[in-house]
């Protein structure tokens, strides 16, 4: 008996990628998937893969980077990102793809972590080099967090580049000299026009505007929107950056619930 059911095991874990969680023990090591498969709630594949949705990793820059609370891009390992976790909430890999992670929360479920209004990550998408160096450190669906354009505006200054997104009603907007990118709701409702709705920390980018192009990650970003028609902002670019940082020291921002910056520009190399 003991031997059938340790083959049934193994079967179901070749099968499905079924891996042993820790937590009733104490043992918080961040546990991988066997099997690469989508999480939940990231978007599954599809072609071609575009930045931020996909990370690229093979293709980032092996420069030093910002500081996200305690990790830092180009210093940190995971090992670093795994302790800092351990005091917010569960994690676990729930998908990996060569270097490229996501990390998620496993103690609560997506509609309890919005109903609470959690102060904690959901989600990372997370970058590591070959020796689990943290190269790039994402912080999707921080809609909850009340963090706005104006509170990155008024941090890191005017921006360097506007992007396409999959969602015609959201932009991707860079400070690449700064290592930060963020991704920006810009429908119709005053209440939560302009909140950031992810974040991005990566390698310092010190390079020229005609460089850009051609240097993750505005190499692989989505040169149209995407496929949903909108009857809204048709413009790549629909910001008035020049009057939004006119008007932040006269109309500032609400302060945001949960703040993923160090509200101080980082000071690039």
């Amino acid at each position: 008996m003991g031997k059938e059911l340790a083959l049934t095991t193994l079967v179901l874990s070749f099968l499905f990628g079924l891996s042993v969680v820790a937590g009733e023990n104490g043992d918080s090591t961040l546990t991988q998937v066997s099997t690469p498969r989508a999480p939940s709630p990231i978007p599954p594949f599809s072609e071609p893969q575009h930045y931020p949705e996909y990370l690229i990793c093979e293709a980032v820059p092996d420069n030093p980077g910002p500081s996200w609370h305690s990790i830092t891009i180009g210093s940190s390992s995971l090992d670093d990102l795994q302790s800092h976790l351990m005091g917010l909430g569960k994690y676990r890999i729930v998908y990996k793809n060569g270097s490229e992670l996501t990390i998620q929360r496993y103690d609560i479920s997506w509609e309890q972590y919005r109903a609470n209004a959690s102060t904690s990550p959901y989600t990372l998408q997370v970058c590591v080099t070959d020796d689990n160096t943290i190269s790039v450190l994402g912080l999707p669906y921080l809609f909850e967090s009340r963090l706005t354009l104006y509170d990155l505006l008024a941090v890191y200054g005017m921006p360097d580049a506007v992007t396409w997104m999959a969602r015609p009603l959201s932009r991707h907007v860079y400070w690449l000299r700064e290592g930060v990118s963020a991704t920006i709701y810009m429908g119709p409702e005053d209440d939560f026009r302009f909140v950031t709705e992810a974040i991005y920390y990566f390698p310092y980018l010190n390079i020229e505007e005609g460089e850009f192009e051609a240097t993750w990650p505005i190499k692989f970003v989505r040169q149209t929107v995407g496929p949903i028609p909108s009857p809204y902002e048709q413009e790549q670019n629909p910001f008035d950056f020049d009057t939004m940082i006119a008007t932040i020291t006269i109309e500032p921002s609400p302060t945001p619930t949960f703040a993923p910056i160090n509200l101080t520009a980082a000071a690039t190399p």
